[in-house]
């Protein structure tokens, strides 16, 4: 995944809007069984049915992920919380 302008303008106003108080931000992480390890396929994510190669992770990559919004949660007022990976999560 690419930082677009997007991304990063999305993901700031979720860590402001955590800095004034208590916000609940979903993230998912992708993964397919029937998709081999490190391989992506297509996956319309959000509302607006956005198109992006999702890349399948490994358990490591996932703990690794899981471990970043654990240490992000304390330093944040925001709370992280892993939902499915639907694509309809803030972050996917």
């Amino acid at each position: 995944m690419s930082l677009t302008p997007d991304l990063l303008t999305d993901f700031e106003r979720y860590l402001e809007r955590g800095l004034v108080g208590g916000e609940l931000v979903e993230y998912s992480i992708y993964g397919n069984p029937s998709v081999a390890e490190g391989a992506a396929t297509e996956l319309a994510i959000g509302s607006h049915g956005r198109i992006v190669q999702a890349w399948n992770h490994k358990d490591e990559h996932e703990r690794f992920i899981r471990s970043v919004f654990e240490r992000l949660d304390p330093l944040l007022d925001l709370d992280f919380v892993e939902s499915t990976p639907s694509g309809e999560s803030d972050i996917n």
